[in-house]
């Protein structure tokens, strides 16, 4: 049961660290042009959401892997929403 519960972290923390590149690939374009026009500040409060949902969900079943590329796709977040604060002011 424990190489299942193993296979099924390196697989999770795989597909997510997908999701984390697009998000660092963005920051990197914002940063660069200092633009966030093509953003949507809502789809990002529900990116929170599902993040910190995720994050309890591997938490509680212990996969490790998992959790600490989901919180790093969540630091990578919230540096994307204060730089949309910053340049759109909300």
């Amino acid at each position: 049961m424990e190489l299942i519960s193993t296979i099924a972290d390196i697989l999770g923390a795989g597909g997510m660290f997908f999701f984390l590149m697009a998000e660092v690939f963005q920051l990197r374009k914002i940063i660069r042009k200092k633009t966030v026009k093509s953003l949507s500040y809502n789809t990002y409060k529900q990116k929170v959401i599902a993040i910190l949902l995720s994050l309890a969900c591997f938490g509680l079943t212990a996969l490790w892997l998992s959790f600490a590329v989901i919180f790093a796709e969540a630091i990578v977040i919230l540096i994307i929403i204060r730089l949309m604060k910053k340049y759109r002011g909300y």
